[in-house]
């Protein structure tokens, strides 16, 4: 459905025109609740973009800025974070608070993993939008102007595109206001 949705966006077609279209609706969300990582409190980064693909290498932002991201998380909020993707080829710093999954997951188990998340930080990818399915709310990682508004996730009040982050601090600082005016909302359910 990630594949049907972009490609209909490159034909021209707007998200309303879509979801019309397919009547898309968020995942039922029952069938995913089998899976569990684990009780804990954790958001979910994807560090990669067009599974390796040159071409799209400007997609991605460093790694180091997503492991400070992490750090402040779980220093100032308690929060662990599982990283995801098919790239192993970055190191995963050794702490306790970051749990590698990366190539370890099917696709209803990566459904259930972004279920279960408090939040999803990452680039321009495929995991931002399954996210966006599981109704997780996202911090999503742009790099192109045009791809904001082409390319966001179908439900976008549950994203947030950040374009062009200069520091890890810039992302983090949106994330936790966030966080912080979700938590304190009664109607916050992950």
């Amino acid at each position: 459905s990630v594949s049907l949705f972009g490609v209909c966006l490159e034909l021209g077609y707007t998200i309303e025109q879509i979801k019309e279209t397919f009547d898309l609706q968020p995942l039922n969300l029952e069938k995913f609740s089998a899976f569990k990582f684990k009780k804990d409190k954790y958001l979910v980064f994807c560090m990669e973009a067009a599974n390796g693909r040159k071409g799209d290498l400007y997609r991605c932002w460093d790694e180091e800025k997503y492991f400070e991201i992490a750090h402040k998380c779980y220093k100032e909020l308690g929060l662990k974070s599982i990283f995801i993707g098919t790239n192993t080829d970055i190191n995963i710093p050794s702490e306790k608070y970051l749990v590698d999954l990366r190539k370890k997951l099917n696709l209803y188990e990566l459904a259930a993993v972004l279920k279960d998340a408090k939040y999803y930080i990452g680039n321009d990818t495929g995991p931002l939008h399954i996210a966006n399915l599981m109704q997780t709310p996202s911090i999503g990682v742009y790099f192109r102007e045009k791809s904001t508004t082409d390319f966001t996730p179908i439900f976008r009040d549950l994203n947030t595109p950040v374009l062009n982050p200069q520091s890890a601090e810039e992302v983090y600082l949106i994330f936790k206001e966030m966080f912080i005016q979700a938590s304190s909302s009664s109607c916050f359910t992950h």
